[in-house]
């Protein structure tokens, strides 16, 4: 897993978890990386092939605080 999709809220990242459990994809939750600068603090790692349908779950769940996706690295 090498993809951050990072939220200014904490409850969107769970929510974006929440879903992408439902299609049976592995994510995880991470505390943000400080140098992101972002967030609420917590961020939905996943495997690059999964951005589309993460992209998917954010419009379709209305997640709002969506900041966009960034490498772990």
């Amino acid at each position: 897993m090498n993809t951050m999709a990072v939220f200014n809220s904490r409850s969107d990242a769970l929510r974006l978890k929440s879903g992408m459990d439902k299609l049976k994809i592995a994510t995880a939750i991470i505390n943000t990386p400080r140098n992101q600068n972002l967030s609420c603090g917590l961020s939905v790692v996943l495997d690059e092939h999964y951005k589309s349908k993460a992209e998917h779950i954010v419009i379709a769940l209305g997640l709002t605080s969506f900041r966009g996706f960034f490498d772990k690295n």
